[in-house]
């Protein structure tokens, strides 16, 4: 793992990770899909880090893993509202960065503007689905437990991410085996129980 400092808070980049976003560059240019995409999953998360911070001061470290970006932070004093808050400040900032791109967009009529509008406004809504290790699973988990034992919580959210998953892996296939070569939805599917997986196993 590779460790570097940033504002003086250490954060560790994996080698696959590393090599993910090299490839991408390398595969697609700078100006890919899929680098935008990378672009705003940063931006969402520096949503959750600027309350972290204005809440519970300078994290620990930030660990940048395939696909999964945690930071490490002593949450323990924060209130339910507290925690409320920073789950739903990454999808905001998402939110935020779509409105300033498509009205840049209108002025200088930039392609690239569109693409980055459109790629964040997929990762807030995204990161919005009530599914276990998400902002909105999060989101859900807080309100759960304000009704329910922390137990019960976690049973209720663990049936509600299958229910969500189960469609992507069902419509994942079909789309696959119609299409022949898209399999977008199947690796957004995978994607979400590795997700899931690497929560369960911490």
């Amino acid at each position: 793992m590779l460790s570097i400092k940033c504002f003086k808070i250490p954060v560790r980049l994996s080698y696959p990770a590393v090599a993910l976003f090299t490839l991408s560059v390398i595969i697609s240019g700078k100006d890919s899909m899929i680098c935008l995409c990378l672009f705003c999953s940063v931006f969402h998360e520096l949503g959750h880090l600027f309350l972290i911070c204005r809440f519970c001061g300078k994290p620990r470290g930030i660990s940048v893993n395939l696909g999964d970006i945690a930071i490490e932070s002593d949450t323990t004093c924060l209130s339910k509202s507290g925690e409320l808050l920073i789950d739903i400040a990454g999808p905001i900032s998402n939110f935020l960065l779509s409105l300033l791109t498509i009205l840049l967009y209108f002025f200088s009529n930039a392609p690239i503007l569109l693409n980055l509008c459109l790629c964040s406004l997929f990762i807030g809504l995204f990161n919005l689905l009530p599914l276990k290790s998400l902002d909105g699973g999060n989101i859900l988990h807080n309100l759960l437990t304000k009704r329910f034992t922390l137990k019960t919580a976690d049973t209720i959210l663990d049936i509600i991410s299958v229910i969500f998953i189960i469609p992507f892996l069902v419509g994942g296939f079909l789309i696959l085996f119609i299409s022949k070569y898209n399999y977008s939805l199947l690796l957004i599917a995978i994607y979400l129980i590795l997700l899931i997986s690497n929560k369960e196993m911490r």
